[in-house]
Order: C-alpha cells, then sequence, then structure tokens
C-alpha cells in the first residue's frame, strides 16, 4: 500500500458550527462535549506483571444546550452567520510518523486475563 494516509483535524467552534448547521438550528447556546465509556480490565506487558486497569472510550461527540455563556459555550445565532472555515478542514502535514510500541502488550479489555497464581505460606 503506496498510498499516503492523510489526517484532517479542526477545533471545538466548527465542530458545534457543522453539528448546529447539519441539524438546521439557529438559535440558543450551545457546549460541545464527549461521550466516553469506561471499563476495567487486567492489563499489562506480562501476565505477571498485570494489574487492574482502567479504559476510556470516545463514544462520540454531542452538543448541549445551556443557559448561561461560558467557555466551550458558542451562539448558535453567531455561527449560522460565519461561512464555515476552509483551513479549519484541511489536511494536518506531518513531519514524521511515529508508530506505537506494543511490545508484549497484547492483552484487550474483551480478552479475559486469568489471575496471577498466589504462592501459599505455610
Amino acid at each position: 500500500m503506496s498510498e499516503e494516509l492523510r489526517q484532517i483535524e479542526t477545533d471545538w467552534r466548527e465542530i458545534t458550527k457543522m453539528i448546529l448547521l447539519a441539524n438546521g438550528i439557529t438559535n440558543g447556546l450551545w457546549s460541545p462535549g464527549v461521550k466516553v465509556r469506561f471499563a476495567s480490565a487486567v492489563l499489562g506487558p506480562t501476565l505477571e506483571e498485570s494489574l487492574p486497569s482502567g479504559v476510556v472510550s470516545v463514544a462520540g461527540i454531542r452538543l448541549r444546550q445551556v443557559t448561561k455563556r461560558g467557555p466551550l459555550v458558542f451562539d448558535a445565532e453567531e455561527l449560522a452567520n460565519e461561512d464555515l472555515k476552509t483551513d479549519a478542514l484541511q489536511p494536518v502535514e506531518r513531519k514524521s510518523r511515529t508508530k506505537l510500541k506494543t511490545g508484549a502488550a497484547s492483552h484487550s479489555a474483551s480478552k479475559p486475563v486469568a489471575p496471577r497464581k498466589r504462592k501459599q505460606t505455610a
């Protein structure tokens, strides 16, 4: 596969604007956020070094209508009068690619890990 993979980034203002415009919403104050899910697992580089762990998954993006202005609160009327920033949706150039090193950590939250056997004391 010789095709270069792309990455596109934008900011919270543009994400909010796109969702509001897609849903025909032109009034009210809106705050963006993420929907998360939590899970527990036993993870580690080896079975002997595994520890109880927490996993956070981003399940989606949401907008919540609010009544007061604040950080990350956008006015739908103001956003409706703006054009979408075309430069906010441009591919991001990366100078180097870093490969994620997984090592021996091949355990996942969906794969059960056997409990560690304890030495019996007399």
